[in-house]
């Protein structure tokens, strides 16, 4: 990366709140959902209007149609790379569609692994790019709710925006 290429974000206003999209010309970071304390924020500059940085608003136009009710798929190139079966699952979860629920077992079993549902767990809560690799459409074996790294409540409502019927 040039010397005088710095993270940027920009500011992605939608049904939730604010989302906050970070990252580099060529390259989304991290997504921040709303709620995140600006303290836990990197110190970061808002992308200015002259700039280009693709991978950013290739982002908020994948937000833009997720949230007028599209089934898409996030396909943009700008993905971090992961590692290990983080990246296994990660990888699965992004063929799990708009609209369709996973358990962790699932999940874990999708990714290679069955009886990694804790390893799902861990990788869902620390998923870096909430909503864009869908960690909301991960539900309990019962079909319940479990953790959410926006609140239950947001993630309730990204459920019901896709129509997903829950516990």
């Amino acid at each position: 990366m040039p010397k005088d290429m710095k993270k940027k974000y920009i500011i992605f206003p939608s049904q939730i709140g604010e989302i906050r999209v970070e990252g580099l010309p060529d390259l989304v970071t991290r997504l921040r959902l709303p709620g995140e304390m600006a303290s836990d924020f990197e110190d970061l500059e808002i992308l200015g209007a002259n700039e280009a940085y693709p991978a950013l608003e290739e982002a908020a136009e994948w937000l833009n149609k997720y949230f007028a009710g599209e089934a898409v798929t996030w396909e943009i190139h700008a993905k971090p790379s992961f590692n290990g079966f983080t990246a296994k699952i990660y990888e699965s979860l992004l063929k799990v569609p708009f609209g369709v629920t996973v358990s962790y077992g699932e999940l874990a079993e999708m990714a290679g692994n069955r009886n990694a549902a804790r390893a799902v767990g861990r990788a869902m809560a620390t998923n870096p790019l909430a909503i864009l690799i869908p960690c909301h459409r991960v539900l309990g074996s019962d079909g319940s709710l479990h953790g959410y790294g926006g609140g239950l409540p947001m993630k309730k409502a990204l459920l019901e925006h896709e129509g997903v019927a829950f516990r």
